[in-house]
């Protein structure tokens, strides 16, 4: 008996299934090209707006924390109907970290998979000493058929928050994927060609910092060190 689909598995199938019927009513058309808009750019940024302690895209935390950040994508020299990203981990916190939801913003509002709970995991796809997640986080216009693409500019894509679970101390990095099949990237369309705008890696910089116990231990373990060299001083006296 065949299994069912989740409905985020069928939301992500009708998409598509979607995509193939434009793609294949354009090729019918002789309308699709991939050529990319001449002197175009493109990037993506995270901003955690402060809540790390640091910079706009660094932040320090424990080793079971929650953290979010914002992200933004500017893109000039075309229109675009929406981006698809995959964001890695720096592998010594890879197994640590998970994403724990996902919101849009209203330009590209319509989320391509359903990462909630995604694990940093994927075999594929990764920078050297990187692991990433296996869900595209990118997101479209409500619908591609008929929305208008969204003029060039800079727009708020997403709120993602993360959970650490026992991540060990260090600094490590988050940033997106720009290696096949992960490419990060901007789809642009000119109302007849669509192209694919590949996007530089985007950093997030995590510093972990042990647990106020762990700390607590550290100095107990300090001061109970100086206490027997101390005694052994003054016994050797």
């Amino acid at each position: 008996m065949p299994s069912k689909r989740t409905k985020s598995e069928n939301t992500l199938h009708m998409k598509k299934t979607l995509l193939v019927i434009i793609v294949t009513a354009l090729f019918a058309a002789g309308a699709y090209a991939r050529t990319r808009p001449h002197g175009s750019t493109q990037s993506l940024t995270f901003d955690d707006l402060g809540t790390g302690g640091g910079t706009a895209n660094s932040g320090s935390y424990n080793s079971t924390a929650s953290f979010s950040f914002d992200v933004f994508v500017t893109y000039m020299g075309y229109n675009s109907l929406g981006l698809s990203f995959w964001l890695e981990a720096s592998n010594g916190i890879a197994p640590n970290i998970q994403i724990s939801s996902v919101t849009y913003g209203t330009a590209f509002p319509d989320g391509t998979q359903n990462a909630t709970g995604a694990a940093f995991d994927s075999p594929n796809g990764n920078s050297a000493n990187f692991t990433s997640d296996k869900k595209d986080l990118g997101s479209t216009v409500g619908d591609p058929t008929t929305d208008p693409p969204i003029a060039p500019g800079t727009y708020f894509v997403a709120h993602i928050t993360f959970q650490l679970t026992n991540a060990a101390a260090g600094n490590w990095i988050l940033q997106s994927t720009v290696t096949s099949p992960h490419t990060s990237e901007v789809t642009s369309y000119d109302g007849t060609n669509f192209a694919d705008n590949n996007l530089p890696a985007a950093q997030y910089f995590l510093t972990i910092v042990p647990e106020p116990t762990t700390l607590a231990l550290i100095g107990l373990t300090a001061v109970g060190g100086a206490v027997i060299a101390h005694r052994r001083r003054v016994l050797r006296g």
